[in-house]
């Protein structure tokens, strides 16, 4: 598949995620002590395409194993936001806020300037 393909599942995939993880917040924040069911679906979708686009615009790129220390950072956050419904619930809604945006905004910039 084209580059290009693989970049608008991508970004798919950080849509789906940024809205579940909003909702999981919301839903949080009305009092819910459970995430809801299909924000963690969708919080799983978005995680798989963005898991299997950004292999697929690795190999595009040329980029092989041993991966650069940008790739295995947002394989990090990407961990760390696929176990935010869970690892969260002890956290203060505040915090919880402050680190998806804080994650999410670190991998774009590791996605786009490639530092290291």
């Amino acid at each position: 598949m084209p580059h290009e393909v693989y970049l608008f599942l991508h970004v798919a995939g950080i849509v789906l995620l940024s809205l579940s993880i909003g909702g999981i917040l919301i839903g949080k924040t009305a009092g819910h002590e459970k995430p809801p069911k299909n924000m963690t679906i969708m919080n799983g979708v978005g995680l798989l395409f963005v898991l299997v686009s950004g292999f697929g615009m690795l190999a595009r790129l040329g980029v092989s194993f041993p991966f650069p220390g940008w790739v295995w950072v947002k394989l990090t956050i990407w961990l760390l936001i696929g176990l935010f419904p869970m690892w969260g619930r002890n956290l203060s809604v505040n915090t919880r806020w402050v680190l998806a945006i804080g994650f999410i905004i670190g991998a774009a910039f590791l996605g786009i300037y490639k530092p290291f």
